[in-house]
């Protein structure tokens, strides 16, 4: 559609990029983080320290665990077994996208700890890979990993143990949370990505159940997210991105949003604590403080219009010269591909028609032309989304996230309005999809959200989509 939205060739991505740009985790001595003590907070020490990138400290408390001396005996004497281990034939361990084809085969077993490294040491499919809350553990295992000595700040944290064997990777996705990853056996690498780059990476839908990860794909496509993604090489240059091995007593402290791919070197255990961040919530006040302007009498074709203005408004004033640009990206890098929804969305809306179906929209006059009476109510509620987001979020690629999901949210809640008309309260629709155990919508509803994201894109009032 134009030279900023063409999928260039020359695009980078995630091993590309960071082959030809990573740089090294800045090391901190654990002396500067006991500095930050008045600071109150993990997150606001990381933002005096290294300017809320990620720091590695070789010299923690962490150093000192007497965890770092355990060896799968110690697992084999103490653990009676492991729940829930991921059993794949395939090395990446994703999550599962509740409405994609392109599911990765696994399946969750109960194993001794015995079978379990016996299994991860043959080096053959199927791999195991476990992971699990500490409180799981016998009390002699979790007294080896006392991890109130990182939490010097006295936040709540949640503790996780990590074990798999050599070769296992987890998809790159991002924690909402600041993660205190220390390595207890063996070494672990990471490929970081910082939240600016967010916006332009493929990420899975925000209403998907995988929604913090970037799209699954096989092994020998890991590389290939060339054709999806809008980062180019200039992205790249100017954004940090890093590359790192920890060893055993090593702790990384990873701020929120950060992308990560992670891979076991060799066998590996590691333990970490997730810290809750002040940004993690921001949507939620969003959707509790700030109601969607709408109005429960209007008709389908009087709620699509609103909803096209309102979100065009807000996108024009969060700085988009085309707020149309905006729905196609989103569109682009969170539907065209998905799965089943992937041949009818192309079917209707490939970027070849997109062109064709704005001139034929302002040919026609079908442009959406809001109430005059509407537009002060979007201008206020779309001035106190972005002064929440830009409240709560310094860095502008995440506020660019976090209102892309907004956009998201708001078009999920409009599909599903439309099925059941449903009051305008869209903490209840979110609440709602929360309810059913995972935060998905149905292959429908997903197919409906890329739909009225590309008739948005082109200028176009999204008619029939309460038919879908």
């Amino acid at each position: 559609r134009s030279n900023r939205m063409r999928v260039p060739s020359s695009l980078v991505i995630f091993y590309a990029c960071l082959a030809l740009a990573a740089k090294e985790v800045p090391e901190v001595p654990w002396a500067t983080v006991l500095e930050q003590r008045g600071a109150g907070s993990w997150e606001s020490a990381l933002r005096e320290m290294s300017s809320s990138s990620p720091i590695i400290i070789r010299d923690s408390p962490a150093a000192r665990w007497p965890a770092n001396s355990w060896r799968p005996s110690d697992f084999e004497r103490e653990l009676e077994r492991f729940a829930n281990v991921y059993v794949s034939n395939e090395r990446r361990f994703t999550y599962v996208d509740d409405f994609s084809t392109e599911r990765t085969e696994r399946d969750m077993e109960d194993m001794s700890a015995s079978v379990f490294f016996q299994r991860a040491s043959d080096g053959i499919p199927p791999y195991v890979y476990y992971s699990g809350g500490l409180t799981l553990f016998p009390e002699a295992m979790r007294r080896a990993v006392p991890t109130e000595t990182l939490n010097i700040f006295g936040e709540m944290h949640d503790d996780w143990v990590w074990v798999g064997e050599a070769g296992v990777e987890t998809s790159a996705h991002y924690d909402a949370e600041i993660n205190l990853f220390v390595q207890v056996h063996g070494t672990k690498r990471f490929w970081l990505l910082p939240p600016a780059l967010l916006p332009r990476l493929p990420m899975y839908p925000y209403t998907s159940s995988a929604h913090r990860q970037l799209r699954a794909v096989r092994d020998q496509d890991q590389q290939a997210f060339i054709e999806q993604a809008l980062v180019t090489e200039e992205d790249v240059a100017a954004a940090q991105t890093f590359e790192v091995e920890l060893g055993v007593r090593d702790l990384l402290v990873l701020p929120p949003y950060w992308v990560h791919l992670v891979q076991a070197t060799t066998m590996s255990v590691s333990v970490n604590s997730w810290i809750s961040a002040a940004s993690q919530g921001v949507l939620q006040t969003v959707y509790q403080e700030v109601p969607l302007p709408f109005e429960e009498d209007w008709s389908a074709e009087e709620l699509l219009s609103a909803a096209q203005a309102y979100l065009s408004v807000m996108l024009t004033k969060a700085g988009f010269e085309d707020a149309s640009d905006a729905f196609e990206r989103i569109r682009h890098l969170r539907f065209a591909e998905q799965a089943v929804a992937a041949q009818a969305l192309n079917e209707r809306l490939d970027e070849e028609k997109i062109p064709r179906c704005r001139d034929q929209a302002r040919e026609h006059g079908e442009d959406s032309v809001p109430k005059a009476e509407h537009l002060e109510k979007f201008l206020q509620r779309s001035g106190a989304v972005l002064g929440l987001l830009r409240a709560e979020v310094e860095d502008e690629g995440l506020q660019q996230h976090m209102l892309d999901n907004y956009v998201e949210a708001v078009v999920s809640w409009l599909v599903q309005s439309l099925k059941d008309r449903r009051s305008c309260d869209l903490q209840s629709e979110m609440d709602r999809t929360c309810s059913v155990g995972v935060t998905a919508v149905s292959e429908l509803v997903s197919l409906g959200i890329g739909a009225v994201l590309g008739r948005f894109a082109c200028g176009v009032e999204a008619r029939g989509v309460e038919d879908g």
